[in-house]
């Protein structure tokens, strides 16, 4: 528990110092690392059914570079230097040609599996990559939403531990996930939507159903995420998705409920701020 708590205390410190001091380069470059780590683990945890190419594997670790790199590049101040336009243009051409050159890949791949790999990369793609760039241009528009964000997050994994812990006893999803209970899902719930009607009050000058509205949603979604990357380590037959991080396991562990917020997050800030 200590060492869970001391690196579940880096993980967080890291989130907030970057969002608070380098919510725009500072983070995206967070999210970029992420990403990579993220899909090596899904590429490990895929490799057990369906092993994939050096080269296959190399070019699925670029697709963070060229989506949320290029993206971020586009902000810098001074982007009007040669160099910075070629590097943009090159990760944007290596960005929309992706599936063509997986394709060709695919088609020239004599593993047993090739459909199978090509699917891996898609799901790298939309699974992982495109969320953590959907965070990091949040991040660039406001940086307090994504903290915001990643704070119901927090407080809906501690109020469905305490509340489960106490009063669990309706399994939620057993087969995926033995220890959560429909007790928990409520109290998890019920905090996240507190912080959200908390931060309306003192933080974000709105209608505070609004962001209990949008609690309720990453609650939901929160659960969900955890559920779905707890189907990909049941697949592959893993109890965690790494061990990068002591008492937590992989990258994927930490962020698999936000992989799944991200993209409505953006959305619901796009719709509503």
């Amino acid at each position: 528990m200590t060492t869970r708590a001391l690196s579940g205390a880096v993980y967080v410190a890291l989130l907030v110092f970057t969002l608070m001091f380098a919510p725009s380069a500072g983070f995206a470059v967070l999210m970029i690392i992420f990403a990579m780590i993220g899909i090596g683990e899904l590429q490990a945890m895929r490799a057990v059914e369906a092993p994939m190419s050096k080269a296959v594997r190399f070019l699925d670790l670029l697709m963070p570079l060229a989506v949320i790199g290029g993206g971020i590049m586009c902000t810098v101040p001074g982007m009007k230097h040669d160099w910075l336009v070629v590097l943009i243009c090159i990760l944007a051409a290596y960005g929309a040609s992706y599936f063509t050159i997986r394709m060709v890949l695919a088609i020239h791949d004599c593993s047993e599996k090739p459909v199978q790999n090509y699917l891996t990369s898609t799901l790298s793609l939309f699974y992982i990559v495109l969320p953590l760039a959907a965070l990091a241009f949040l991040a660039y528009c406001d940086p307090r939403f994504v903290l915001l964000t990643f704070i119901m997050i927090w407080l809906n994994d501690t109020g469905a531990y305490l509340t489960g812990r106490q009063f669990g006893r309706h399994k939620l999803c057993e087969r995926l996930s033995p220890k959560k209970t429909w007790e928990g899902f409520w109290g998890g719930f019920t905090f996240s939507v507190v912080a959200g009607v908390v931060a309306a009050m003192f933080v974000f000058p709105v209608n505070p159903l609004l962001l209990a509205a949008y609690g309720a949603l990453v609650s939901v979604l929160s659960t969900y995420g955890d559920l779905f990357e707890s189907l990909l380590k049941r697949t592959a037959g893993v109890k965690d998705s790494g061990n990068l991080i002591p008492g937590h396991g992989g990258i994927l562990d930490r962020i698999d409920s936000v992989l799944a917020v991200a993209i409505p997050a953006l959305i619901f800030f796009s719709i509503f701020r």
